[in-house]
């Protein structure tokens, strides 16, 4: 999967991001299947959160801005979207960050 910012390809990676976020230092944190990983522009994976569920997306925050709330719940695929809205299995995680959230509060 490519990511492209402002024309550009920011990284590639096996699997495509539901839901990415970018920390002070300039990377990013992209939610992706059963994990978060936040990477640098060109492709280094610096930091990886594995998860027992899927995870859809991801916000840095918390009063100095370094939670990494992870949005996750249980994938029936595509074809059970319905199951999914009805098992209510969808949580919030977090877990400390390394670098704070990017931009004002």
């Amino acid at each position: 999967m490519l990511y492209r910012v402002a024309a550009r390809v920011w990284a590639a990676l096996d699997d495509g991001p539901d839901g990415i976020c970018l920390d002070a230092d300039g990377a990013v944190w992209a939610a992706s299947m059963k994990r978060c990983v936040r990477v640098r522009e060109g492709g280094e994976v610096l930091e990886r959160v594995e998860l027992d569920e899927f995870c859809f997306a991801c916000m840095l925050g918390g009063d100095d801005g370094r939670s990494l709330f992870l949005m996750a719940a249980e994938w029936l695929g595509v074809e059970n979207f319905g199951q999914l809205l009805q098992s209510r299995s969808g949580k919030v995680l977090a877990v400390r960050a390394p670098a704070p959230r990017a931009g004002w509060l």
